[in-house]
Parts: structure tokens; sequence; C-alpha cells
């Protein structure tokens, strides 16, 4: 499964082509990429930095190298991923020479993990990400589910 987001206005990415994006070119969904697309989705694959793929660190999904993403975004005129899912230190990483980025927007994921998040802001006629970082701020002091329905809380909804 792959997620190309519609864009409603014209795209200067996709290397002099302008049209609005609503899915993938079709020959990106043939068996050449073995599970369908599932190695983009974020969820199930990862960043790695040599070329081809292999069994995640994890080993529940698979990781792809920079010569995936180069053959991904020449077959759909793309320059480059934005994907999500994956805790960066920063908040996102630029990787397979600039044209994969992930970024990452809960800060002190689990409460636990001392990351910053970001997002990014999509900039000019290029469409050139630009990155905004944040930190986490202190919870507010309420209990869990203060603001439920009673009805809720009785199981009643």
């Amino acid at each position: 499964m792959f997620s190309l987001h519609p864009l409603q206005v014209p795209c200067a990415t996709c290397s002099g082509q302008t049209h609005s994006h609503r899915s993938v070119c079709p020959g990106a969904m043939d068996s050449r990429y073995g599970q369908g697309l599932g190695v983009w989705t974020g969820t199930l694959s990862s960043l790695y930095p040599q070329n081809g793929r292999s069994v995640s660190k994890r080993g529940v999904s698979c990781q792809f190298g920079p010569d995936v993403t180069k053959a991904f975004l020449e077959e759909n005129h793309l320059d480059y991923i934005i994907r999500s899912h994956e805790v960066k230190a920063e908040g996102y990483e630029v990787a397979h020479g600039g044209r994969c980025v992930t970024v990452f927007s809960a800060p002190n994921y689990c409460d636990q993990m001392g990351n910053k998040a970001s997002y990014i802001h999509l900039r000019g006629s290029d469409l050139r990400p630009q990155f905004h970082q944040f930190t986490a701020v202190p919870h507010p002091d309420v209990k869990p589910m203060a603001y439920a329905s009673t009805l809720l809380q009785l199981g009643m909804m």
C-alpha cells in the first residue's frame, strides 16, 4: 500500500510535469515491488543506508536502500518521498541523498524518548520542504477521562 496525498494544485516537483496527483503511476503497482507497495508504508518499512531491501531490525517489516528510493522516484517522475511513523531524534531526517525525508510529529514520544518533533511546510513554486521543529510541553494536570461523558464512563454509549 502506498499513499500519495491528493494535491489540488499543480505539482512542480514532478520533474517538470504539472498535474494534480491523485495516485502513483500504474507501473508502480505491478509485481516488481514484491508486496505491492508495502515497502513504502511508514509503519511497515525503514530506511536503509545500503542498496537493496532486507528484513528490518525489528524483524517485522522490510527496510529499503537509496537504490530502491531512486528507482521508485524515477518511475513515478517524483523528486522526493516524505514519510512518517519512525521516531527521529531531531523530529526529521533527510536520507538517500536528500530524496527521502522522514518526519515525526510527536515530541518526547511515549513520554520517554526525549525526541524533538517537526512538521514540513512546502513553500514556493518548487514545493521544497521547510522544516519546523518543536519540543514537548508539560501535560496539563487533568485526570484521565475528566471530560468524558458520564454515560461513556458507565459503558452506556
